[in-house]
C-alpha cells in the first residue's frame, strides 16, 4: 500500500514503476481505441500564449516539472494479469520540439502555428509507452511563445489542459522573475484517486437505470447502418434566434431550472417527435470534478454519463423539465463506477457471456490481449460503440448514439470531420450546432433536426405548460405528421463506408464543457 492508502505496488524489475487500477475514463477510452488504432477523436490537444523572457533549457525544465508533479504525464497502459492497469514511471523523456517562426509577423504567422499544431496532434501515441502527451514551442519574438501541448485522452482530459497552462505560465513566470512557483497544492495524484474511487455505491443505481431501455435510438436512418464505424462525420450551424438566449435566461429562472436542463429536455422532445418512443438514453459528459481533490488533478477524469428520459404521458414541457432535472441530479451522483464492475453487475446468467465474448472477439479481430474481465463480462465495449444498432446483451446503456452538450462560450467548437456518436447536439451562448454521422445521415435531415429543435425550443419557452404533442404538431419531422424514411436502427446493413473523415483534433467529445453545467443555479 502506498503513502496515501491506495494499492499502487511496483513493478518487480522494471525500475520501480508504481501500478494502479485503471480509472473509468480511461478503460473505456482505451476499449474504443482497440478497435480503431490512433483514432485522433481520442487527442485533446490546445495552443496558448506564453509571454516570458526565458531560454529554450528553462522552458523544457518548466515542462518536466509538470510531469514531475502530475503522475498522469508519467503513466502508460498495460494489460497485467488479465487487467488493464496504469503504469506510473518514475521519470520520462519528454519530446519537446522547438520551432522560431522568426520576426517580424509577415502575416502568414497564424496559418503557419495551426499548421504546426495540426502535424503535433496528427502523430500517433502507443498507449503502452509513455509518455502519451507532446509538446511544440515556438518563439515568437524575444518573450513570446506559443506552447502546443497534445495528450492521449488515456491521461489527459479537456479541463487538464487548462490546469496544465495555467501552472506552466506560473513555472516560466517564476523563473524568469527567479523565485519559487506557487502551485495549488495536490490533496492525491491522479492513480491514488482512481485507485481508491473503484467501490460499489453505484452498483444499484445503475443496475435499475437501463431495464427495458430499447436497442437504437429509433430516429429514421437514411442509409444503412455500415458493419464498421469509419467515425466520419459532418456538422451543420444555427445561429440562435433573436431574442431566444435572454428567453432561456427567463424562462430557466421561471422553470427554477439551469438553463441546460431546459435544452436538454427539448432535446429529448425533439427525439420523442422524431422517433415515436417514450423512453431515451441522451449521453452527456461528466468532467468527474464533482469532488474538491479533483480540481487541481490533472488526468482522464472526463467521461459520459447516459440519462434515461421518459416523455410518456404527453408531459407538459415543463414537468419534461422536472423529469430532465431529476435524473440528471441521480446519475451526477452515481457516476464513480468502473465499467467492467459494471458490466459484470449487469450480466444476465441465462446467457453463455464467455462463447458469446469469444465469437465476438473472434468476429471483430480485436487483439487477444483484452483484460480477462472485458470477455468475461460478455459486453465488449468496442462492440457497442462501433455496432449500437445490437440489443444490449447485458442490458448496458447505449454508448455513441445520442449526446447532448453546453458550451461556455458565443459558439459551439471548432468544425470537425469525425462524429464519435451518431448524433451530438451543442448548444452554445449564441448558436448550436448538430455534429452527426455522415455515414448514417444526409445533410438534409441533419438541418431538418437542428432546425426543428429551435423551434420546438422558442415554443416551449414561450408557453412552458404546453404538452409535447402540441409542440411537435408544427414540426414537420415529427413522428406521424409525415410517411417516416425506412428505418435501419435495429438491423445491419451495407458495408463499411472506407475511410474516415477530415483527420484533425478537433473531435466534440475533446471540447465539451463539463455537465455541471446541468446543475448549476440559474441565479
Amino acid at each position: 500500500m502506498t503513502a496515501d492508502g491506495t494499492t499502487g505496488s511496483a513493478v518487480p524489475g522494471a525500475g520501480g514503476e508504481r501500478v494502479a487500477r485503471a480509472a473509468r475514463g480511461q478503460e473505456l477510452v482505451w476499449l474504443t481505441g482497440r478497435r480503431s488504432p490512433g483514432l485522433l477523436l481520442q487527442h485533446v490537444a490546445d495552443t496558448f500564449r506564453l509571454g516570458a523572457a526565458i531560454d529554450e533549457a528553462r522552458l523544457r525544465a518548466a515542462l518536466g516539472e509538470l510531469a514531475e508533479r502530475h503522475t498522469a504525464l508519467r503513466t502508460s497502459l498495460r494489460v497485467l494479469d488479465g487487467e488493464l492497469r496504469q503504469v506510473v514511471h518514475p521519470r520520462i523523456d519528454l519530446p519537446v520540439e522547438f520551432t522560431d517562426l522568426g520576426a517580424p509577423d509577415d502575416g502568414k504567422r497564424t496559418e503557419r502555428l495551426a499548421e504546426i499544431a495540426d502535424r503535433a496532434a496528427a502523430q500517433p501515441f502507443d498507449p503502452g509507452r509513455a509518455p502519451l502527451w507532446r509538446a511544440v514551442a515556438v518563439r515568437l519574438g524575444e518573450a513570446d511563445w506559443a506552447v502546443v501541448l497534445v495528450a492521449h485522452q488515456l491521461v489527459c482530459d479537456p479541463d487538464s489542459l487548462f490546469l496544465l497552462n495555467a501552472e506552466l505560465v506560473e513555472l516560466c513566470a517564476a523563473s524568469e522573475q527567479g523565485r519559487p512557483p506557487v502551485l495549488p497544492e495536490l490533496p492525491t495524484d491522479f492513480a491514488g484517486y482512481a485507485d481508491r474511487r473503484q467501490g460499489r455505491p453505484a452498483a444499484e443505481f445503475w443496475r435499475e437505470q437501463p431495464a427495458g431501455l430499447p436497442p437504437g435510438h429509433g430516429i429514421p436512418l437514411d442509409r444503412p447502418r455500415p458493419v464498421v464505424r469509419a467515425f466520419a462525420g459532418a456538422e451543420v450551424r444555427s445561429e440562435l434566434p433573436a431574442g431566444l438566449p435572454a428567453a432561456l435566461r427567463k424562462g430557466a429562472a421561471r422553470l427554477d431550472a439551469a438553463p441546460a436542463v431546459v435544452l436538454l429536455a427539448a432535446c429529448a422532445a425533439l427525439l420523442h417527435g422524431r422517433s415515436g418512443r417514450t423512453d431515451h438514453g441522451i449521453g452527456v459528459p461528466v468532467s468527474g470534478r464533482h469532488r474538491p481533490e479533483t480540481l487541481p488533478l490533472v488526468g482522464a477524469l472526463a467521461g459520459t454519463v447516459v440519462l434515461r428520459v421518459d416523455t410518456s404521458g404527453d408531459p407538459a414541457f415543463a414537468e419534461l423539465v422536472d423529469r430532465v432535472r431529476g435524473v440528471a441530479v441521480a446519475a451526477w451522483e452515481h457516476q464513480d463506477m468502473r465499467f467492467p464492475q459494471l458490466a459484470d453487475e449487469l450480466i444476465d446468467g441465462s446467457v453463455d457471456v464467455l462463447a458469446e465474448a469469444a465469437e465476438e472477439q473472434e468476429r471483430s479481430g480485436v487483439p487477444g490481449d483484452v483484460p480477462e474481465q472485458y470477455r468475461r463480462s460478455g459486453v465488449p465495449f468496442d462492440d457497442r460503440a462501433n455496432a449500437p444498432h445490437q440489443p444490449w446483451r447485458a442490458g448496458l446503456p447505449p454508448v455513441g448514439q445520442l449526446a447532448f452538450t453546453t458550451s461556455e462560450g458565443p459558439e459551439p467548437g471548432p468544425p470537425c470531420g469525425f462524429a464519435e456518436d451518431d448524433l451530438l447536439l451543442e448548444v452554445a451562448d449564441r448558436a448550436a450546432r448538430l455534429v452527426y454521422d455522415s455515414a448514417l445521415f444526409a445533410p438534409a435531415t441533419a438541418r431538418g433536426l437542428l432546425d426543428d429543435y429551435l423551434a420546438l425550443l422558442g415554443a416551449a419557452l414561450a408557453e412552458p405548460a404546453t404538452p409535447l404533442s402540441l409542440l411537435l404538431s408544427p414540426l414537420p419531422g415529427a413522428a406521424g405528421t409525415r410517411p417516416p424514411r425506412p428505418a435501419h436502427d435495429e438491423r445491419t446493413a451495407g458495408s463499411p463506408t472506407g475511410g474516415r473523415g477530415p483527420s484533425g483534433p478537433n473531435a466534440p467529445r475533446g471540447g465539451r464543457a463539463a455537465p455541471s453545467v446541468l446543475l448549476r443555479s440559474t441565479s
